[in-house]
């Protein structure tokens, strides 16, 4: 099961197109059709926040015991510091 991260806000943030050819850390708008989510934020404006995985999973967590080696750690590290910027 994938993690996914949700960002409600009052101010539209910049976004990041996912492409597939470019695997990256990425933000795209949540469809005013997701009334599950959209609901459980009660924001005007949701994001939806992903990794190079294309899920949440790729973000480093505070007990993240999905780390399979150096090299996903580093990937996890590089999607982090993208959140934080």
């Amino acid at each position: 099961m994938c993690l996914v991260l949700y960002l409600g806000s009052v101010k539209q943030g910049p976004l990041i197109d996912w492409d597939e050819s470019a695997l990256r850390f990425h933000v795209t708008q949540v469809a005013t059709d997701a009334t599950m989510v959209l609901a459980r934020l009660q924001k005007p404006i949701v994001h939806n926040l992903g990794s190079d995985n294309g899920c949440g999973c790729g973000i480093r967590q505070e007990h993240d015991a999905m780390i399979d080696g150096a090299e996903h750690l580093t990937s996890k590290t590089v999607n982090q510091t993208m959140l934080r910027d």
